[in-house]
């Protein structure tokens, strides 16, 4: 989650950790509060994973569409970091790197 939750993520991880100096300090209620906004900031990220991962598998079918192996990538990268066992976002990976290939050998061609 921490590559994909974005701002969102590190605000729910602030806010557990205001939970964790709360309990340190014996404030039960504060603690319960915090850990509770820290959770449903954490079940909110997870619910926009689908889209997250749909967006990213676009964009990463895009940019191979176009021979952007460095945009395929990324795209790709992270929707294995949304979904490790997309075989979509692996095979698309694996396209990106033989672009790369294909890109360097047609470079070598023309100098």
């Amino acid at each position: 989650m921490p590559v994909w939750g974005g701002e969102e993520y590190l605000a729910a991880r602030a806010e557990a950790k205001k939970g964790e100096k709360a309990l340190a300090a014996n404030d039960f209620t504060r603690a319960a509060t915090a850990f509770a906004e820290a959770t449903a900031m954490l079940e909110s990220i997870e619910q926009k994973k689908g889209s997250i991962l749909d967006r990213a598998l676009e964009q990463g079918q895009a940019a191979l569409e176009k021979a952007d192996d460095q945009e395929a990538k990324a795209a790709f990268t992270l929707a294995l970091a949304v979904d490790p066992a997309s075989e979509e976002a692996e095979a698309g990976l694996k396209r990106a790197k033989t672009i790369t290939k294909v890109n360097e050998m047609t470079a070598e061609a023309q100098n």
